[in-house]
């Protein structure tokens, strides 16, 4: 997963964001390297846009790695609906999958694949040349949204929120008891929804009122449509 040496990499420098996308194929097809590249070269790509790749079992495929890949340190192909520049400062990172068996958009990342992903935006921040927090983790459809290109659904999941709560360790924050009064001292920075859970209670638990929530999730559609699993931040 990128250079082996712990000294900060000069090829990297060139990024400012990491741009998470999926593949849109259904769970079904486990591609590799050389499929993604035969399909964008289909597509009149000189080689496979993406400059990492993570497969079904979690694997991380790059070009330290051999693979056929864009090459680190090098301008990807991978959201020129952005407009003009984007490619060449950002670094394009796909998960294989993102549709189900209709070819509709569907978060089905394995669990393997979610952790790679974690570890591998780590392993770039830590051989960042510059100042890490100066890098932007986000989805190739939170891009979109920032530059008005055509909608799409990519990555078919909030990886902004699930950056925030993965980016120190991949085990989840400690979360407020479900009960009792609400501590600003103890208050976490994100809730995660679980069963039976409505805006109206979170806000009393966590005294973080609806429109907080609302105006420090953005990113988020429509809160008051919650579902299990979802993660909302509170600071």
């Amino acid at each position: 997963m990128f250079s082996k040496s712990s000294q900060p990499d000069s090829r990297l420098s060139r990024y400012d964001h990491l741009i998470v996308h999926v593949t849109a194929t259904p769970p079904d097809q486990d591609l590799d390297d050389t499929d993604i590249d035969r399909m964008h070269r289909a597509r009149r790509f000189n080689s496979c846009g993406y400059n990492a790749l993570i497969k079904r079992d979690g694997t991380w495929l790059d070009s330290d790695m051999g693979a056929l890949t864009r090459p680190i340190g090098k301008s990807g192909a991978h959201v020129g609906n952005c407009g003009p520049g984007w490619n060449e400062r950002s670094f394009g990172i796909s998960l294989v999958g993102g549709v189900d068996a209709s070819n509709r958009p569907q978060h089905n990342a394995t669990p393997k694949q979610m952790d790679t992903l974690a570890k591998g935006l780590r392993r770039f921040l830590e051989l960042y040349p510059g100042d890490p927090d100066s890098v932007i983790v986000m989805g190739h459809r939170d891009l979109i949204r920032r530059t008005s290109g055509s909608a799409k659904a990519c990555p078919c999941f909030d990886i902004i929120p699930w950056w925030q709560e993965h980016s120190k360790t991949v085990s989840a924050p400690e979360e407020i008891s479900r009960g009792g009064e609400p501590s600003l001292v103890d208050r976490p920075p994100f809730w995660t929804v679980a069963s039976g859970d409505t805006l109206s209670e979170i806000a009393q638990v966590t005294g973080v009122s609806i429109d907080e929530m609302k105006e420090l999730n953005p990113e988020i559609y429509n809160l008051d449509l919650i579902a299990v699993g979802q993660i909302i931040r509170l600071t």
